[in-house]
């Protein structure tokens, strides 16, 4: 069921949602995502034709992110070290924030990832294993991320942007999620909207 804020979320409320229910999402921002891993790789402007539909713009961002926790953080390396963060596996995704116009309070549309379906069955050959040690992927999870398909988008965003109009591109969820019953951001989007807040690319 769409909330009292279908069609009308924003930067700021979004922001004001995660640190009330989704605070860790600022917390694996900062863990997993450095300021120099993001980098805006377009940025579209469309002058709409109707009255009053103002000018769409649209950030095209990459955001890269190195996990720290498992299966791509353990206590110790290859080698046996002990470590504190892992340095190894990275993903990269693609962060999508379209809006009207340049401002903290307009409404907003937002992806995390590719356009794509989560894929659910994979070949076992291609997940790491003790029986298959050469493996290329850490787990089904990793095998999606190498993919570009984010699950956290997948599993706690999607849906719920879906049915409050707040969501770009299609939604591939079939269910809504169990934690979560509202909007939030994901890490990715935190760390690119801080970036392009500092850019002072957005007013209030």
């Amino acid at each position: 069921m769409p909330s009292k804020l279908q069609g009308k979320w924003n930067i700021i409320a979004l922001l004001n949602t995660t640190q009330q229910i989704a605070f860790d999402r600022f917390e694996y921002a900062k863990r997993d995502i450095p300021v120099s891993a993001i980098q805006i790789q377009k940025v579209t402007v469309y002058d709409g034709k109707q009255p009053g539909t103002g000018n769409r713009t649209t950030f095209f961002i990459k955001s890269h992110s190195w996990p720290q926790y498992w299966p791509y953080f353990t206590k110790k390396d290859s080698r046996g070290r002990i470590r504190t963060y892992q340095r190894t596996t990275s993903h990269e995704y693609q962060v999508i924030i379209q809006l009207d116009y340049l401002t903290l309070s307009t409404p907003v549309r937002l992806r995390t990832g590719a356009d794509k379906k989560w894929i659910f069955e994979v070949n076992p050959t291609l997940i790491k294993s003790k029986k298959n040690p050469y493996g290329q992927y850490l787990s089904i999870g990793d095998y999606n991320a190498k993919n570009g398909i984010n699950g956290d988008m997948f599993f706690a965003h999607s849906w719920n942007r879906k049915i409050d109009d707040c969501l770009f591109g299609r939604n591939y969820a079939g269910w809504a999620p169990e934690k979560y019953s509202t909007c939030f951001l994901t890490k990715h989007e935190i760390a690119c909207i801080e970036h392009l807040m500092e850019a002072g690319i957005f007013t209030k």
